[in-house]
């Protein structure tokens, strides 16, 4: 190489399936910025209302937004635009990307190892963040992108150990080891109190990764293409709204529907409500951060199971993504959130 990996900006990828807590392990990755480096995140979601940009943000990080798909399909334009304005104005001292969960990764460092990006990003490591108790689910296994995550990843984090077993911890280790040979059993973590900042800087004795070395790897995967439904790839969603206006979003990639909702400054949710219906959603994912009566709260559902989250920041907007494998009613969906306003126009 005729640049020294250190003369570049280091990129981390935090890749996983919808809902497998890719945001809530970057959260707490920043939180070990002790040096109080320049570090941004680019963040891709599915749907076209950004939410895990504005939880970010709360950590006081610069926070890029590419909302309406995958980074696969939107790449060749939205996503180098992104990345060149992330290098040339926010210049990071290091660069973590958070892809949405239906983004092949296999595009994503094809993308990387281009020749405009040799001199400038030295991709340091590649984390497949994985619910363990999935692997029992063939929805799950049989999802070329679930498999291309853990195959092409060099370290695994098992997220939400407290919920599962050790069984279905031997499970995952079992699974990703055949997927990919090369993850070794000191490269999964379970919990938090076990990641430290070595976890993004150490690189791993035999699989670092060069981005043209990634390039040629990732050549030897071959998928199809999904089928795409969304914005012009030029266009930039505004999802900005006046004080007293609702604006819903709806799009599609392959199978999987989504439909999402800003509501303004006016308007505040009854937290009871917002959870009485969300525990009642019964699609893929549902997520939200919103104003209540008792303050903001961050709602996360997937496959019914839902958490929620108290944060301190203080909201402008009410923010709700909808994920399903079937086409989604808007007109349900905003007549079921109406109903739990306490507070509008």
């Amino acid at each position: 190489m005729s640049v020294k990996c250190n003369a570049r900006i280091p990129v981390n990828i935090i890749w996983g399936f919808l809902g497998a807590g890719k945001t809530t392990l970057i959260r707490h990755l920043l939180s070990l910025n002790s040096q109080k480096e320049n570090w941004v995140v680019l963040v891709n979601e599915f749907g076209q209302v950004g939410i895990d940009g504005a939880v970010l943000e709360s950590s006081g990080v610069q926070v890029k937004e590419i909302a309406g798909g995958c980074m696969c399909c939107v790449g060749n334009v939205v996503t180098r635009v992104a990345l060149n304005q992330i290098i040339k104005e926010l210049k990071p001292e290091r660069l973590i990307i958070e892809p949405s969960g239906l983004a092949h990764p296999d595009e994503l460092l094809s993308m990387l190892a281009e020749d405009q990006y040799q001199e400038v990003l030295w991709l340091e490591s590649s984390t497949a963040v994985v619910d363990a108790r999935n692997i029992s689910d063939s929805r799950y296994t049989q999802h070329e992108i679930f498999n291309a995550q853990i195959a092409l990843c060099d370290r695994l984090f098992a997220s939400k150990s407290n919920h599962y077993s050790e069984q279905d911890l031997e499970l995952l280790t079992t699974y990703a080891t055949v997927k990919n040979p090369g993850l070794i059993k000191n490269q999964f973590l379970t919990t938090f109190n076990d990641l430290d900042i070595h976890w993004l800087t150490k690189q791993i004795k035999n699989n670092s990764h060069p981005l043209q070395e990634q390039s040629d790897h990732s050549h030897s995967h071959h998928h199809d293409h999904h089928d795409h439904h969304h914005h012009d790839e030029e266009e930039e969603v505004d999802t900005s709204v006046q004080a007293e206006e609702i604006k819903s979003f709806e799009g599609a990639t392959g199978g999987d529907h989504s439909c999402g909702f800003v509501f303004g400054a006016a308007y505040s949710f009854s937290l009871a409500k917002v959870e009485s219906e969300l525990m009642g959603f019964d699609g893929f994912r549902a997520k939200s951060l919103l104003k209540t009566d008792q303050g903001t709260v961050l709602f996360d559902s997937v496959k019914g199971v839902l958490t929620k989250q108290f944060m301190d920041q203080p909201l402008e907007q009410s923010r709700f993504e909808f994920i399903d494998g079937q086409p989604l009613s808007e007109v349900q969906l905003r007549a079921t959130l109406t109903n739990c306003l306490i507070e509008h126009p």
